[in-house]
């Protein structure tokens, strides 16, 4: 090979080095991202709302809005999909969880195909009803106005979950999970018409639904102070489970991650809640002064609940950080105690005489 020819190859071979590396760190920098767009599509960050972009990087507690006849996808770095239809509203993640990425659909349909997921690894899209854990599943969901939710799956399995109750599916099966109720099984049908329904209920009978979400937010309130009550338990008992040694720090551990796991569910749909109240009061605002009332009562009690669920969020955060500690100094000492025996052993000692 001439010497031109070489001097040419290493160039190439620099500049696709280069390419590789861009491309990796663009692929690995955003959580999600808005991959198509079409129609009016906002953004909302920290409470400012602006025109959404090809490319944007979503981050916790952005909201996006489709307009009429707009639509938005949002694409996660493991290659999942979640097409967003018109005169939807979905929160990215939540702010109390710093670098969540869970999607909650807090009014609208979208339709969602994730990548088939790690072994552990886990999966969640959130409505104001319920949560829906996936493993490598397409599924459609609808939130009507109402904050009801109807899940229609396509292929795969999900569970669906909320203080009511769980629920499998799996197929092409369907689900209905309306406000303060758990998750029931539902045939597959129109979701612009199930969602249109829904809201003409809310229409007729405001009434029972404000009941529904008064109700549905004093047992996010039980739930909660029960949450904190076991993570102030779990913290002052923790020189005692420390002194146990591993097997009762393992217990401890698993304690922590189910609290975790629930206190966290529970935030996400009821800040999902709390949005579609939002709309409601939006939709009372003018022409139902007595309604409007009740449900911004609910609303405030929501808010109140909200703080509290946070405040166990972080509360659990810190417990979990000193049990790690504790478990991660166990081991180590171990560890030592390990090697410190295979250092004094002598080999010699122990050989078979010639």
């Amino acid at each position: 090979m001439k010497e031109k020819e070489k001097r040419l190859l290493i160039i190439a071979v620099r500049l696709f080095t280069v390419f590789a590396v861009v491309l990796i760190f663009a692929i690995k920098a955003y959580s999600a991202q808005i991959s198509f767009m079409a129609g009016d599509v906002k953004v909302i960050k920290k409470g400012k709302a602006s025109a959404a972009q090809f490319q944007m990087t979503l981050y916790s507690g952005d909201i996006l809005k489709t307009g009429k006849g707009a639509f938005a996808d949002i694409l996660y770095e493991d290659g999942s999909v979640i097409k967003i239809k018109e005169n939807s509203s979905i929160i990215v993640g939540n702010k109390s969880a710093k670098g969540s990425d869970s999607l909650s659909v807090t009014s609208g349909i979208i339709s969602a195909k994730f990548a088939k997921l790690q072994k552990d690894s886990a999966r969640r899209v959130y409505t104001p009803t319920t949560v829906c854990a996936i493993r490598g599943t397409e599924f459609e969901v609808a939130v009507s106005d109402s904050a009801d939710s109807k899940i229609q799956l396509s292929e795969g399995a999900l569970q669906l979950l909320n203080p009511y109750g769980k629920l499998d599916i799996e197929g092409d099966e369907g689900a209905e999970v309306v406000v303060a109720e758990a998750p029931a099984e539902a045939g597959n049908g129109e979701l612009v018409q199930w969602k249109n329904e829904q809201e003409n209920q809310l229409d007729k009978n405001p009434e029972q639904k404000a009941d529904a979400f008064s109700q549905y937010v004093k047992d996010f309130r039980k739930r909660s102070e029960s949450a904190s009550k076991n993570i102030s338990n779990l913290e002052k008992k923790r020189s005692t489970v420390i002194k146990g040694g591993k097997d009762k720090l393992d217990k401890a551990n698993k304690d922590l991650d189910n609290i975790e796991n629930d206190v966290e569910n529970d935030l996400y749909m009821n800040n999902a809640a709390n949005n579609s109240i939002d709309g409601i009061l939006s939709r009372f605002r003018n022409d139902k002064k007595g309604m409007y009332d009740k449900f911004l009562k609910v609303k405030a009690e929501s808010n109140k609940v909200m703080d509290q669920q946070k405040k166990n969020f972080t509360a659990i955060a810190a417990v979990k950080e000193a049990y790690r500690k504790a478990y991660d100094d166990i081991l180590k000492k171990h560890k030592e105690g390990i090697d410190k025996i295979k250092g004094g052993f002598d080999k010699e000692s122990v050989k078979p005489k010639k």
